[in-house]
């Protein structure tokens, strides 16, 4: 890419003792970065020999480094005016179409290079950077390939042609480029940042989270370094070690919303919904602009249940964003819980109007149309739901609800059992499956549904007392009693409870 440096050429004295002088404060002047003063410089010595190839490639890339694209095309174009196979001007001409996004330009100028230098590793590499910035991965890796053959210890080379397997999902690979690297240049700080990268997505966090360690020792600056550990450390579940990462990404990036984003999703998976709203909050300070902060902060709200101001939030956010789906979805929940029913499905039929494929819109509307006991309707819209989104539990979980209660128990205990199969963990799928069949008179295959809920949730009441009215109808009443008295145990304020025991009591004293 980019040369920090320029290489001293050197003039025949007798003719251009000046040039010469010139050319070489030139090269000075670049190296201190002082583009504009090199370009004068380089002025000069095509003042005193216009036919001068060098003088106007190195210009070309001085006005490079500047950002001014155009500028170094007509240098490169009029240095390969004067010599048609001078392979540093197609390289530096491709550079500058390749700032332009004119990319396949760009590739056939760097093929021009290789034609006229065909053992140079630098044309091979920056067509590489123009293939994957086309997604065109495999075809970058051959031309990195041909860089490494030239030049066997081509850090960039190795380096980039990790980036490329990286995208490509060869994370195994991706981690040995990464060695290599390292290996050739251990003071590599990106190399040990796409290696605990690679790591990640396989799934060996703790490994990554010590190569992101080894990347900010190199280079404690990098904000990037100190939110992947974050995130690393997030997968791992280690939330509190992931906030104190993202505080230190937010110090040295403080405009980066995602930052933020992620460091208030921490924050909510240790239930802590007022801290997570203040860091939205901080943000927003800073960067009223920010729609999607408004919308992090109603959802946050939602949880706080503060749902009017939930809606508030998710308002400023729909004034920048009015063809958003989601958030409308968002809206109707808080609007359903402040008891707005009406608005609320008025909000459901909008998102879903936006946006016809919007499974959580469907799953929502047919969730609030069970609340109103409108099930035969809700049944439509949880079909919707499952049809756009087949793997989420909790919209044949709703079903199995609908279907229960409407009589369907047969259907509903399919539902259930789909549920189970997406999500085993779940004790509602047990549970609702288990009512479904006690409705059927199916009492055993109840109770052993009912086992499988108490013991994924034993702190919850509701299994318990089915559990024991199922025994008691098959009148096993001495464990109907142990069960309800779990139940009485867990929950002593429940009347139906004792209601239960009374009636079990009786048959054992009868």
């Amino acid at each position: 890419m980019v040369r920090c440096q320029l290489t001293f050429f050197t003039f025949n004295p007798d003719k251009q003792i000046e040039a010469n002088i010139q050319y070489d404060r030139g090269v000075n002047l670049f190296n201190l970065e002082r583009y504009s003063d090199a370009i004068k410089a380089f002025d000069i010595v095509l003042r005193l020999n216009s036919q001068d190839k060098d003088a106007h490639c190195s210009k070309g890339l001085a006005f490079l480094n500047l950002g001014q694209y155009a500028s170094t095309i007509e240098a490169c174009d009029k240095a390969l005016g004067i010599d048609p196979r001078y392979s540093r001007a197609y390289i530096f001409k491709g550079e500058a179409l390749s700032k332009l996004s004119k990319n396949l330009e760009a590739i056939k100028e760097y093929e021009k290079a290789m034609l006229y230098d065909s053992q140079n590793a630098t044309p091979y590499i920056n067509k590489a950077d123009v293939l994957c910035k086309l997604g065109r991965y495999e075809e970058a890796i051959n031309s990195l390939d041909k860089a490494i053959k030239f030049d066997p210890k081509n850090i960039d080379a190795y380096f980039k042609k990790g980036f490329a397997l990286f995208r490509l999902g060869k994370y195994q690979d991706t981690i040995e480029l990464c060695d290599r690297v390292i290996e050739l240049d251990p003071m590599h700080a990106e190399a040990y940042y796409n290696k605990g990268s690679a790591l990640s997505k396989l799934g060996k966090f703790n490994e990554a989270v010590k190569e992101y360690n080894k990347a900010i020792t190199l280079q404690p600056s990098d904000d990037a370094s100190y939110f992947n550990r974050g995130m690393t450390l997030f997968d791992l579940g280690s939330f509190d070690e992931a906030i104190e990462s993202y505080n230190q990404a937010i110090k040295l990036n403080p405009k980066e919303f995602y930052y933020y984003q992620q460091k208030a999703k921490a924050l909510l998976n240790l239930q802590e919904y007022s801290a997570a709203l203040e860091v939205i909050n901080e943000f927003i300070k800073s960067d009223t602009e920010n729609t999607q902060a408004y919308h992090d902060a109603g959802i946050i709200l939602y949880h706080l249940e503060r749902y009017q101001e939930a809606i508030e939030a998710y308002d400023k956010f729909i004034e920048q964003n009015p063809q958003d789906s989601e958030v409308y979805t968002n809206k109707g929940n808080a609007l359903f819980k402040l008891g707005k029913h009406q608005k609320a499905l008025q909000s459901y039929d909008h998102a879903i109007k936006l946006n016809s494929q919007n499974a959580n819109a469907y799953f929502n509307k047919g969730t609030a149309l069970s609340y109103l006991d409108r099930n035969q309707e809700a049944l439509e819209y949880h079909d919707k739901a499952i049809m756009f989104d087949p793997f989420v539990s909790d919209y044949y979980i709703n079903k199995g609800f609908d279907l229960s209660a409407l009589g369907k128990y047969i259907e509903a205990v399919d539902y259930y059992s789909k549920a189970i199969d997406l999500a085993p963990e779940r004790d509602i799928s047990y549970q609702g499956k288990g009512v479904a069949l006690f409705n059927l008179g199916k009492y055993y295959e109840a109770i052993s549904a009912f086992d499988k809920a108490i013991n994924l949730a034993p702190q919850k009441p509701e299994a318990y007392y089915f559990k024991s009215q199922a025994l008691y109808n098959l009148k096993r009443y001495q464990e109907a009693l142990k069960v309800c008295e779990q139940l009485i145990d867990i929950n002593p304020k429940s009347l139906n409870a004792y209601e239960l025991k009374t009636l079990i009591l009786k048959k054992l004293k009868s």
